[in-house]
């Protein structure tokens, strides 16, 4: 897509703001040229700071005024209509009296014009503002402000022209006539379109005052910017024109004005149309805004050196060029993360007080200037602080302005967390509290709490009567952990519960405070397979003379036991860990049951040994073993590390369980695992196994923002990654573009381009993260993939403020709305790469030996259905290759191919 090319969605906003824009500028072009020669020829230049004055304050009641205006004609739309034509009829009733009243009429007139402009300026962006969200709004105002220029250059040469044969009172009529043509485009914009309301969550106030603008601290910055730089353009407006009319006849200035500012909008034209559009969506809206007043500071520096009419107009010149071009669109734009209705409160506040405020502020400070005697030099020295603070002010306010869309990008995302604290006296009663609790999970968090901090002894053993049988559980455990004997007399008792699992956990529990053997003996008999497994684990683990015996018991029940059994034993086991069940559990975990290899993966977990590794990483690759299975690793500590890495090196292991070992060693926390991902990352062929390993590393990452990674190697996996994502786009683009009849063999490939583009792009977007550990890229992906566009020109402010250059511009490439080719076209160019194979014909034959089994499957499939005898060998040479579906595909297409007239049904095969 070129710089230049417009979008189907904003033709119609860009047609007529550029058409509205040049109108109101081109007459503003011919009444500047006419107030300022008329002003500077009737009365000194000193007078100018009461004109500024003047439209300061009548500026700030006009604002005000219409917005009761507003309320009443209903819609925006009619009232910059509206106020087209009041001006024009006004204009026109001051070419009646400006050689009636002399002077004072002279000074109206310069009054009227600045306050025509800002009206009519501020009604028009408004309007703008509210149907368009950032993204649009960087595509379309360069083009818009360019309409503008394009109007004052008309207007300019239009008052040069009429100068040339009379005098500057016609330019009045010309200018009024102007505006009177305007007039019916706003109407005709808006006309059969539905005007939304945006709802914004962030900014629903119904009031809105200077006290709640000043209260927000980018409102506030704001409104400094606007302050600052209003008066610094104030006073290089003053200092050029005392210039000229110091340096200028009263007859030439007439022809002077007009022919300068026709040169000045032609500049600001090249600036708008090569400058600016490329500016915003490279450098963004901070590093283009602050064009203007570093230019300016040099500007007024140069002028200090060599104060002549020259530097003037070179101040002027900069001014000209830039404010109404590449400045304003970088301005408005900073209010477009703001919602509609606070936009449009907050633009009115700023424009009002922040212009007008600023032009009072400098129209004092030039009068007290001229009372003092001060010269041009002098004033031009003082320009420098506002100048300067302008410049930081712009700066200032970048880091609000993401925020804000990082903001819009988190509504509805709550994070909490809670740090556990020494027990108080005022926690003991809450936990206390929570034991009454009817919720379990309550119960049982207050009793993992009074165990973690060692405090079990002030359980009320009365918990042991609760109706949880967890919860009673729970509770033997932490009585018995904590050696507190109060609770064997109710355990006692429980040991003829009509439950099993309470008679087990008792028998379990007292074993620990008070082994009985007799009894332990007398409990392997007669009872529910999990209390005699019970007893036998407890008899195992006192040791003695007999636990030769009971090891042979505990075999032949391994063996000739149910799995009810075995569940039993290996629980049992979990809760009484010793090194001599090491052995028993790699037995049990033989046995092809999903609850015995659960039993025992939760046994292992709490009894570590490395001999379980062969048998626990197959269990990665069952669903309801999976969690399990990885406690057990992660508890081996180094030695499973070291094995995982071998079984991620192995493409022998099963996919479905190697797509599960890059989770497996994010849990592990430390640099080591980090370093083990990273190294997989760059050599893992498999596509399904690769993204595991990103997501891996995005949870470290995510979890330890300090982990240090590879930044160096992450960049490159990044712009690898796209890489990838510009391949695809590209391919899916050749297919849109040549394979014009549709088939479903053609459907299923472009699906299958389009999904590993879509799961190519989503990796990058995690490696994004990894670099930008602060920055919550998943938010922002989610963000670019809502049907909410202004959702959506958050994320892409995000990517736009985070990203390197290069990276930056191939991402917001990639996330464009254009078609996949010219999308895969432009991020080509950013990352500097060349991606081959133009024709359907190349396409096909690279995508053959594509790392994607599922794109060569279907490959095979279109090339048999575009009847492509010519790539009869690439299918030969790729067949020995392949197994399973792919080699089947191939082999079908060849047996086609190869069949004499062929004449294939399209899609038969897909």
């Amino acid at each position: 897509m070129t710089s230049f090319s417009v979008r189907q969605e904003d033709r119609r906003d860009l047609t007529f703001g550029f058409l509205g824009l040049l109108m109101m500028m081109a007459a503003h072009a011919v009444l500047e040229t006419a107030r300022d020669a008329l002003f500077l020829a009737g009365l000194p230049a000193t007078d100018l700071p009461w004109a500024y004055l003047a439209i300061a304050v009548l500026a700030a009641v006009a604002l005000r005024a219409q917005q009761k205006v507003l309320a009443v004609v209903g819609k925006r739309h009619r009232l910059l209509s509206l106020s087209l034509c009041c001006g024009a009829l006004v204009t026109v009733a001051f070419w009646f009296s400006i050689r009636t009243f002399g002077p004072w009429s002279l000074l109206a007139f310069y009054v009227w014009t600045g306050l025509l402009a800002t009206v009519l300026v501020v009604q028009f962006w408004l309007l703008l503002d509210e149907s368009v969200t950032v993204t649009r709004a960087k595509r379309i105002f360069p083009l818009i402000a360019a309409g503008g220029v394009v109007g004052a250059i008309l207007g300019s040469m239009t008052a040069e022209a009429f100068v040339r044969w009379g005098s500057p009172e016609g330019l009045l009529l010309v200018g009024a006539g102007i505006l009177l043509a305007g007039a019916s485009l706003p109407t005709l914009w808006k006309r059969g379109l539905i005007e939304p309301r945006e709802a914004d969550p962030l900014n629903a106030e119904e009031s809105f005052s200077m006290g709640s603008l000043l209260g927000d601290r980018y409102l506030a910055k704001l409104f400094v910017l606007v302050l600052v730089a209003t008066v610094s353009v104030t006073a290089v407006d003053f200092i050029f024109k005392s210039e000229v009319a110091a340096n200028i006849a009263p007859a030439g200035l007439g022809s002077f004005f007009a022919r300068f500012y026709l040169a000045l909008n032609s500049v600001a034209l090249l600036v708008q149309l090569i400058g600016a559009r490329w500016m915003l969506q490279n450098l963004g809206v901070h590093r283009s805004a602050a064009a203007l007043p570093l230019l300016l500071l040099g500007g007024t520096l140069g002028f200090l050196v060599a104060p002549v009419l020259g530097g003037a107009v070179a101040l002027k010149a900069i001014d000209g060029t830039m404010r109404h071009s590449l400045y304003r669109t970088a301005i408005e734009v900073l209010y477009l993360p703001l919602g509609s209705a606070r936009r449009q409160r907050a633009k009115t506040l700023i424009d009002g007080f922040g212009h007008r405020g600023g032009q009072a502020l400098a129209s004092v400070t030039i009068l007290a200037a001229v009372a003092l005697g001060l010269s041009t030099w002098q004033i031009a020295a003082f320009v420098v602080l506002p100048v300067a603070a302008w410049l930081l002010a712009i700066l200032g306010t970048q880091r609000q302005y993401e925020e804000i869309f990082r903001s819009r990008l988190r509504q509805g995302v709550l994070e909490t967390r809670f740090d556990l604290q020494e027990l108080d006296l005022r926690s003991l009663e809450v936990l206390l509290n929570a034991l009454n609790s009817p919720h379990d999970r309550e119960v049982l968090a207050a009793i993992d709490l009074f165990d973690a901090h060692g405090r079990s002894t002030l359980l009320p053993v009365l918990i042991l009567y609760h109706p949880s049988l967890e919860v009673r559980e729970r509770a033997l455990t932490a009585f018995a952990e904590a050696e507190d004997r109060r609770f064997i007399p109710i355990a006692q008792r429980m040991l003829e519960d009509g439950d099993c699992d309470v008679r087990a956990a008792a028998l379990r529990a007292l074993t620990v405070v008070e082994p009985d053997r007799t009894l332990l003996n007398e409990k392997m008999e007669n009872e529910a397979p999990i209390v005699e497994a019970t007893a036998l684990i407890g008899l195992m683990s006192l040791g003695g003379d007999g636990l030769l015996g009971f090891q042979r018991e505990l075999s032949a029940r391994i063996r000739d036991g149910t799995d009810e059994t075995r569940v039993a034993l290996a629980r049992a086991m979990q809760h009484r860990p010793s090194p001599i069940f090491h052995g028993p559990l790699i037995e049990l975990s033989r046995f092809d049951s999903g609850p015995v290899r659960l039993a025992v993966a939760e046994a292992m977990a709490v009894n570590p040994d490395a001999r379980y590794l062969p048998h626990l990483v197959p269990w990665l690759g069952k669903g309801s073993l999976r969690p399990a299975a990885r406690r057990a690793i992660l508890a081996l500590g180094d030695p499973a590390l070291d094995y995982l890495d071998s079984a991620m090196r192995n493409t022998r292991w099963p996919r479905r369980v190697r797509r599960h070992i890059p989770r497996t060693i994010s849990r592990f926390g430390s640099p080591e695992a980090a370093k083990l991902l990273l190294d997989h990352l760059e050599t893992e062929a498999d596509g399904a196994v690769r993204f595991k390993i990103l997501r891996g590393l995005g949870r470290m990452r995510a979890s330890q923002p300090s982990l240090r990674l590879d930044k160096r190697r992450l960049e490159n996996q990044l712009r690898e990654t796209l890489r990838r994502v510009t391949q695809l786009a590209r391919w899916r683009g050749i297919v849109e573009s040549e394979l014009h009849e549709q088939s479903p063999t053609r459907d299923l490939l472009w699906l299958s381009l389009r999904d590993k583009e879509r799961s190519a792009l989503e990796r990058a977007f995690r490696l994004m993260g990894m670099l930008n550990p602060k920055e919550d890229f998943a938010l922002v992906w989610r963000g670019l993939d809502s049907e909410n566009p202004r959702v959506r020109a958050a994320g892409r402010e995000v990517l736009l403020a985070t990203l390197t250059s290069g990276i930056r511009e191939a991402v917001i490439a990639l996330t464009d709305d254009g078609t996949a080719g010219e999308r895969a076209t432009r991020a080509a160019n950013a990352l500097q790469i060349a991606i081959p194979a133009t024709r359907l014909e190349e396409t096909l034959q690279v995508m053959l030996h594509d790392e994607s089994t599922a794109i060569r499957c279907i490959v095979a499939h279109q090339v048999a259905d575009l009847k492509m005898r010519n790539l009869i060998p690439d299918l030969e040479a790729a067949a020995p290759e392949e197994t399973g579906a792919v080699r089947e595909a191939i082999e079908h297409a060849l047996e086609l191919l190869r069949r004499p007239h062929l004449t294939i049904a399209g899609g038969t095969h897909a």
